[in-house]
């Protein structure tokens, strides 16, 4: 997927991995702001990164995608449709 790691903190979780394992405080229910509670083990999202990277990014991943699949974008490809589904 030709990642770099730059959009890390776009979608996230802190704990729970091979890399930052379950601590005593991963399941501690924090307040991150008013209305909004979540432990390490919470799924963070980014909205604003995660379309940002759809507008800008995607479709050079698909386009590369395509081309190491040696398929003629214009003969089978006509128009993509990009969807965030919420």
């Amino acid at each position: 997927m030709q990642s770099d790691g730059g959009g890390e903190d776009a979608i996230k979780i802190l704990d729970g991995a091979a890399r930052n394992t379950v601590r005593d405080d991963t399941f501690d229910i924090m307040e991150i702001e008013p209305g909004i509670k979540r432990s390490r083990r919470h799924l963070i999202l980014n909205g604003i990164d995660i379309f940002n990277f759809a507008l800008k990014k995607l479709h050079l991943t698909l386009m590369s995608y395509f081309d190491l699949q040696i398929l003629k974008k214009t003969k089978w490809i006509i128009l993509f449709f990009i969807k965030q589904i919420n």
